[in-house]
């Protein structure tokens, strides 16, 4: 599920892991705050890292998969709308880098 951001790229729902939290929590936090879905973080598996730079700001990025949510996407922030689901053989561009 990508999101349309209002800087015309589409990404996934991210943002910040709070101090003692784990990365699922945050996934299932941000996942709640950006689009409605509700999930259970003992269901959320960690697909990898990836730490990368765009000037001087340094990106720290853990996709995660989730298989059972619940709920029907909506916009909930005003950076990001239009949550639709993909075929991964169909990506809408362009993608926002750390999402790709």
């Amino acid at each position: 599920m990508l999101g349309r951001h209002r800087r015309s790229t589409w990404e996934l729902a991210g943002g910040t892991v709070e101090p003692g939290g784990t990365f699922a929590e945050a996934a299932v936090l941000e996942l709640s705050e950006e689009t409605g879905l509700v999930a259970a973080p003992d269901e959320v598996e960690v697909l990898g890292t990836l730490l990368d730079r765009v000037s001087d700001v340094v990106r720290l990025t853990v996709p995660v998969l989730i298989a059972r949510w619940s709920g029907i996407p909506q916009q909930r922030e005003e950076a990001i709308g239009s949550w639709r689901f993909w075929h991964l053989d169909a990506l809408p561009q362009p993608l926002f880098v750390p999402s790709a």
